[in-house]
């Protein structure tokens, strides 16, 4: 990539195949977003194996299993299905949103998954209201809930969340779950006045764990 890159087959449909390899021209200064409608989206093809993306922004109307996916800045994956991954992912913030009316599921339960930012939202599929999608997310060290999310949330669903943090866990945006469930080790610093989970579970071992809520 030369510069910053789009990659739009239109609204109505038209899958889009990554199949060759994409790099940076200069490692961590060019970055992809790829929209595929109604179509899909699949990478085949090593993404910044060489010289690493500034950025990878990826939509459709479909759901998405991500390989290995390493970028300097942000990972944004925005799917009208279930988000899976095959492969760690890493980067410095991920922000992963499902448009489902009946819910669609984001697990990302790679333990070598990294990031500092995490932002994960289940809604709807005009993004007006939270769905019911699970979200399932493990990080290999502490990271923290950004604030990028509908409303300035961390995290948005009325379903359930669990969520598996080898470090210290905290939060600049709000967590909205139907339930939330906190494992690993933590510590977890989640003390933002407007979280709204309707349950709370933790099982957190190891020297250092800890939960504040």
């Amino acid at each position: 990539l030369q510069g910053d890159t789009v990659l739009n087959s239109g609204a109505g449909a038209g899958n889009v195949t990554l199949s060759s390899t994409v790099d940076a021209a200069t490692a961590d200064t060019q970055g992809l977003t790829v929209t595929s409608g109604a179509g899909s989206i699949s990478i085949t093809g090593p993404i910044g194996g060489v010289r690493r993306l500034k950025h990878l922004r990826l939509s459709s109307d479909a759901a998405y299993a991500s390989p290995a996916l390493d970028v300097a800045n942000d990972l944004t994956l925005t799917f009208g299905g279930a988000v899976t991954q095959t492969a760690a992912l890493s980067g410095t913030t991920l922000h992963v949103k499902t448009l489902n009316d009946v819910g669609a599921a984001i697990t990302l339960a790679n333990g070598s998954n990294d990031f500092d930012t995490v932002v994960l939202e289940s809604r709807n599929a005009a993004d007006s209201a939270d769905s019911s999608g699970g979200i399932s997310y493990r990080d290999a060290d502490g990271f923290d809930f950004g604030a990028l999310g509908n409303g300035g949330a961390g995290v948005r669903t009325s379903g359930d969340v669990v969520i598996q943090g080898s470090g210290a866990v905290s939060q600049s945006g709000e967590v909205i779950a139907g339930g939330l469930e906190l494992i690993g080790s933590g510590p977890y610093s989640l003390n933002d006045a407007n979280n709204n989970a309707v349950s709370l579970a933790s099982t957190l071992s190891g020297a250092g764990a800890g939960l504040s809520y």
